[in-house]
């Protein structure tokens, strides 16, 4: 949220001044996060792409975002005076870049990128431990198919120190919930093992 909401400050703009979006489309999860930070509706009559999304556009997905951008360009050319918002995506959507494009010129600004880092460096953050052992409870999960076998993929914190962890399972029971239950906040046994860490219903 912190880099649309640069953008738009440096654009002198509020997100209901924007007139068309192209938010970078690699799964729902990176739309949905731009949508929920900045309360756009997923049903915006704007819209959230000007291509099709990256992927029904028809073209190279790893420069999916210039195909935004020359899009957009083209929309604020034709409609002059208007915003339009181009969101990118990188790595684990942990960078995000954006862009505002109009006809309507600014005013040089310098750049912020300095200060806005050592805000983010001075956020609390969790503590992750890489070989755990002992009881926690499910934060967030996953769950691979692969030819018909099944593995549970499990974030979560220790009880001991509230520490993250990884962690995978096999176990049908704790497939189960993973699949058919409400996992979030369940109780489950991590150990370390050489090939990795494991997790158990508890």
């Amino acid at each position: 949220m912190m880099a649309v909401r640069e953008a738009l400050r440096v654009a002198g703009i509020g997100i209901d001044d924007v007139a068309t979006f192209d938010l970078y489309s690699c799964f729902p999860v990176v739309v949905f996060n731009i949508c929920d930070g900045m309360g756009i509706a997923p049903d915006d009559p704007r819209g959230l792409t000007l291509t099709g999304g990256l992927p029904f556009f028809g073209g190279a997905g790893n420069n999916y975002s210039m195909h935004g951008v020359a899009e957009t360009v083209v929309r604020m050319r034709s409609a002059p005076g208007q915003f339009g918002l181009v969101g990118a995506n990188g790595g684990i959507m942990s960078k995000y870049s954006v862009g505002v494009y109009s006809t309507t010129p600014l005013e040089w600004k310098p750049d912020r990128s300095a200060q806005l880092q050592a805000e983010i460096d001075a956020w609390p953050s969790v503590a992750v431990t890489e070989h755990p052992d002992g009881g926690g409870v499910v934060e967030t999960y996953t769950v691979r198919r692969d030819n018909g076998r099944l593995t549970g993929i499990i974030v979560g914190r220790l009880d001991a120190d509230n520490s993250r962890f990884l962690a995978t399972t096999e176990d049908t029971e704790l497939i189960a919930l993973l699949t058919d239950g409400d996992p979030l906040g369940q109780p489950v046994s991590v150990r370390s093992f050489d090939y990795g860490n494991r997790c158990l219903p508890r």
